[in-house]
């Protein structure tokens, strides 16, 4: 499933929750990045800047169903009083698509400077990566590390 919700980068949140706070803004407030976006827009980003060996495949919703205890609801919050609350203390409050490319911005530096991100060559074993995707679908921990 690969289905867009709001999601909430808390580096762009806290400073505007400190500010929140200082100011006695009360209420409830949607505490989210405005927007949507979906795990796999965020899965590829990752890739795209982190690591391009990176792979994945999404769960179906019947697979899904079959792990949760209870179903997942995906939706988008109203973020508009806490976007006229930032505007109003003057604290940026990004779009999620931007939050997360700035975020992985900032990994990837992190990464580079400790010398550990990972070489642009890599491939991903897909033969490997298929076997712990079915060991996971399988349900049990012991099959996965063995698949991996």
């Amino acid at each position: 499933m690969d289905i867009p919700n709001s999601m909430s980068v808390l580096y762009d949140l806290l400073p505007l929750a400190l500010r929140m706070s200082e100011a006695r803004l009360t209420g409830r407030y949607n505490f989210t990045n405005p927007g949507t976006i979906s795990h796999g827009q965020v899965l590829k980003m990752y890739q795209s800047k982190i690591d391009p060996s990176f792979w994945w495949e999404h769960f179906t919703e019947e697979e899904q169903a079959a792990v949760l205890k209870a179903p997942r609801s995906n939706n988008e919050l109203d973020t508009s009083k806490l976007q006229d609350a930032a505007d109003t203390l003057g604290v940026p409050l990004p779009g999620i698509v931007p939050a997360f490319e700035a975020c992985f911005d900032r990994m990837a530096a992190g990464l580079r400077e400790q010398g550990c991100l990972p070489p642009p060559a890599m491939k991903p074993d897909k033969e490997a990566m298929d076997a712990a995707i079915l060991a996971a679908r399988a349900g049990t921990a012991d099959e996965m590390v063995a698949a991996a």
